[in-house]
Parts: C-alpha cells; structure tokens; sequence
C-alpha cells in the first residue's frame, strides 16, 4: 500500500523491496495479493475498484494535455508547442501522484511497468502514429547515484518492450548542473532548463521520436528536449507522459 517510506533508505535496501514487488508482479497470476492501493485481495497490481477511481485525463487537448472540447485547444492553434501530440494517460492527481513519487524517490521500479502499459494504451486508443525512437529525458549524473536509476529511463523501457520500439539513452546529455524544477514558477523553470540539453554527436536521431517523462508541468523541460531532437536530426517530436499537471497546480 502506499505510505511514507522513511527518508534515507539504504539504496540497495531499496533495491531489495523493488525485486520483491517484482516478484510479486510476476506471481499474480496464480495467486492473490493486496491491491498496492487499498490493501484489497486482488489478483493484479491494484484492485478494480481503484482501477476505476485513477484520475484519467479526459476531454483534453492533443497538444497539451490541458481541458479542451475540441482536439487542439485554441492556446495551442495560436501558439503551438513544438511537439505534434502529447500520450498522457493521467491527470497529476491522488493516487497517480503518490504513485509517481513512491516510483520516482524510493525506487519502487514495479511501478514503472504498471505506468508504461498505461501509457501505451493510451497511445494506442488516441490512434497517434507510434513513434520511431523512444528518448527518456536524461537525468543528472548525481541524482542518477542518488536516485540509482532513471524513472524516464524505465518508463521508456517499458513501452519499448511493449511496443517493441528502441529506447535511445545515450543520444541526448546533460549540460551542466542545475536545481530540480519542484518549487521554481514557471518562468524560473524555463530559464532553469534552458541549455540543459546537449546532443551526443550529429544526426542522432531521425524520424518521428518520442520524448519521455513522468510529469507534464509547465512543459519546459519538454520543449529544450524538442529543440535538440530537432536540431539532431528528428522531423517529427512527440511527448509521452504519465501525468499532466491541471492548470490549478501549475507554477505561475
């Protein structure tokens, strides 16, 4: 079940619960265990009934992810991002974001499979063309030892492996040393991420590429990333993630 896991668990401890989870996984299928959620015997890795209460994104724009009655909404027809369509499964809500965080900060890895074949069926009911290459948004080389792995990084796997697309992990760098986005405004995480990006060489990429992460906020971790690819090669940049953030929540 979800809770607060205590602050500075030994990695490899961590390491230890995730290939326990996994296990887990792996034996639902014979057997019945609590749902991670609520606690409920299930036969899977949640329940159905908090199956059914997962914030989904609903009516939403293609481009942003955000509220719209019409597939692009009429911020994104002015002013387009440029990607050409966002694979968003959840809006950045209880429990997806408690979900996300356990995944993120305390190495709960079986949440990652769980996250990606929800956004590959995302990606295929919106009936978006698949991408050609699947890029995780790089991360910092010390909170990659601090952390011991990459959410992008295993998210992208996943979907890789499902939709049996390559996963590009060393095309795209980091530049440099800056804060975390958590608590910047908006403009404080555009002049945050700008330049963050490097490209590891010419012509890395080609085709229609997918950027992948956890979380949608303000978008400009995204664009840096779409800036690059497109520079390097791509023609065509999509962006999958798990959860967009509602404008309520957004940095101003």
């Amino acid at each position: 079940m979800i809770g607060n896991p205590r602050p500075g668990v030994n990695f490899w401890l961590r390491v230890r619960l995730t290939a326990a989870g996994t296990r887990r996984q792996e034996t639902r299928m014979y057997r019945e265990f609590p749902c991670a959620l609520c606690g409920a015997s299930c036969a899977d890795l949640i329940c159905r009934g908090c199956d059914r209460d997962l914030p989904r994104l609903a009516t939403a724009c293609n481009r942003c992810g955000l509220p719209s009655p019409s597939p692009v909404c009429v911020a994104c027809q002015v002013r387009p991002p440029c990607w050409e369509c966002l694979v968003v499964p959840y809006t950045f809500a209880y429990p997806i974001d408690k979900v996300i965080h356990e995944f993120k900060y305390f190495g709960s890895v079986f949440w990652g499979a769980f996250l990606a074949r929800e956004m590959v069926r995302r990606g295929l009911a919106s009936g978006t063309p698949l991408p050609e290459a699947l890029v995780p948004v790089p991360a910092h080389p010390h909170r990659l030892a601090d952390r011991g792995f990459n959410q992008a990084v295993e998210l992208a796997r996943g979907i890789g492996r499902e939709l049996d697309i390559p996963v590009l992990t060393d095309k795209i760098v980091r530049v440099g040393s800056h804060p975390q986005q958590v608590g910047l405004t908006a403009n404080q995480r555009r002049k945050n991420v700008h330049g963050a990006f490097a490209a590891a060489g010419r012509d890395v990429v080609t085709g229609r590429v997918a950027i992948v992460d956890d979380i949608l906020t303000t978008g400009a971790t995204a664009k840096e990333m779409a800036k690059v690819l497109l520079r390097s090669g791509a023609n065509e940049i999509q962006v999958w993630v798990v959860a967009r953030t509602p404008k309520a929540l957004r940095p101003r």
